[in-house]
């Protein structure tokens, strides 16, 4: 990371590990917000499936 923050900004191999930092925290960032959304929905645990649900 600290060659990415120190390399030239049209450097190639600095373009492309920021490009990938971004991507994963956007991954990061719409993880925990699914995850918020969850918990705000009041459904902590899944549905388990019945015996009734598998027929």
């Amino acid at each position: 990371m600290q060659q990415a923050a120190d390399g030239a900004p049209d450097d190639p191999f600095t373009k492309a590990l920021r490009g990938r930092y971004n991507d994963l925290e956007k991954q990061r960032a719409d993880v925990a917000n699914a995850l918020a959304e969850l918990r705000q929905s009041g459904r902590a645990d899944p549905d388990v499936p019945t015996a009734e649900d598998v027929g």
